[in-house]
């Protein structure tokens, strides 16, 4: 006896349908409960729809107990439930393959995508903005941006901020380019930290102020981020914005070196 139903747990589609029938293949065929025999089934998932469909055979001896009947609709769900973020690390995995396997990457990461994964939609929106695999297209690149940003995903906002702010892929607008900057701050990003205290520093897309400037400098330099530690190091050298002072520029510089900062390196 062979019978086939679409299900999709996840959506909440087709399982009362699938009980229903395999009750009603039962009473057809006056199947019996086997005490001595389990229910032997099999589950097929199709990648390539959205909803995954399942295909059960019914064997010669089903039990159809009604406890054995409440145990099989967990077995579904959980065959169904991925982990977007397994999914996702093995897209990453294709990505980092040489060479790269950009398709493969892209189908786990949509995958993840219908799981709400802000992961998911950030790694693709990454690859339009690079090209990885895909036509290069900046209005993909933000459309994703901006749904991993609804979850407070803070590399997204802080590339959102990027690309307004360069105007290359999209159009240049340096109040969006702060504002996502800045909210990839209060996050606790430290790269974000850093490039606002350069906007400041230079007046770029914001007043100059050298006092906010130096505010989230050293809060980014607190945080790690080298470039903020080397650019205290060449303000202090100088004389830009503190007084002139060569021993703490040398302080600067070998901390910055120790995070990997390469012109720190060459200054020391």
């Amino acid at each position: 006896i062979y019978k086939c139903q679409e299900i999709s747990t996840k959506k909440g589609i087709g399982v009362d349908e699938l009980l229903e029938k395999v009750l009603l293949e039962a009473e057809m065929y006056d199947m019996k409960d086997n005490p001595n025999c389990k229910a032997t089934g099999k589950f097929i998932d199709y990648d390539n729809i959205n909803t995954s469909a399942f295909t059960i055979s019914l064997l010669d001896s089903l039990d159809l107990s009604d406890k054995k009947i409440d145990n099989a609709t967990p077995l579904v769900e959980n065959y169904e439930k991925e982990d977007p973020e397994e999914l996702c690390d093995k897209a990453k995995s294709y990505e980092e393959e040489n060479p790269p396997k950009y398709d493969l990457a892209m189908n786990l990461y949509q995958k993840a995508c219908e799981y709400d994964s802000p992961r998911a939609f950030f790694r693709i929106g990454r690859m339009y903005e690079k090209g990885l695999g895909v036509a290069q297209d900046g209005n993909k690149a933000l459309e994703y941006y901006l749904k991993a940003s609804e979850w407070n995903y803070v590399d997204a906002i802080f590339n959102i901020g990027c690309m307004y702010g360069s105007g290359e892929l999209i159009p240049e607008n340096h109040k969006k380019s702060i504002e996502y900057y800045m909210k990839a701050c209060e996050l606790g990003d430290a790269d974000a930290t850093y490039v606002v205290g350069v906007l400041y520093k230079y007046g770029l897309g914001v007043d100059e102020d050298e006092s906010k400037a130096c505010e989230y400098l050293f809060k980014a330099s607190e945080m790690g981020n080298a470039d903020a530690i080397y650019k205290i190091g060449t303000m202090h050298e100088e004389g830009d914005g503190f007084p002139q002072d060569t021993a703490k520029a040398f302080e600067y510089y070998l901390k910055a070196n120790k995070f990997g900062h390469v012109d720190a390196a060459f200054n020391v």
